[in-house]
């Protein structure tokens, strides 16, 4: 019984990993290597991929090669979320970036980080990160 309970807590820590877009292990056990490289590949693709607000999971299922529900059963394995709340954080995150380190207004950081509807931009990001993305600036 405690083994099984070592094994979920193990799994508990591992899903922690790739709550945050820019976290990922840097030393893993070697039963968790496999969705490291997964998750690390994904992330890759999605990072290349950011500012296209044409790009979404369709596409990312063929540079894998891997259909929707492969993927989506993949992705909610290792990380607990969905792939499409994963994007949507990278993309956020990108934006707080931009927003930080540039001197871009808000529209052309919501469009550079690959969000076409400036209203649905703000609504989320304060909604992630508690301010509008004006009042992050400041």
């Amino acid at each position: 019984m405690d083994s099984v309970l070592l094994n979920l807590v193990d799994k508990i820590k591992n899903h922690e990993n790739y709550t945050s877009p820019d976290i990922f292990p840097i030393k893993s056990k070697p039963d968790f290597r496999t969705g490291d490289e997964f998750m690390s590949k994904i992330k890759l693709i999605l990072e290349a991929k950011l500012d296209d607000d044409e790009y979404g999971i369709s596409q990312l299922c063929c540079e894998l090669s891997v259909s929707h529900t492969q993927l989506y059963r993949l992705f909610k394995s290792v990380s607990h979320r969905t792939i499409a709340e994963y994007f949507k954080s990278l993309r956020l995150n990108q934006a707080k970036i931009l927003l930080s380190s540039t001197t871009m207004n808000v529209t052309e950081v919501a469009f550079a980080a690959g969000f076409k509807n400036l209203s649905y931009f703000s609504r989320e990001f304060t909604h992630h990160y508690g301010k509008s993305p004006k009042e992050f600036r400041s």
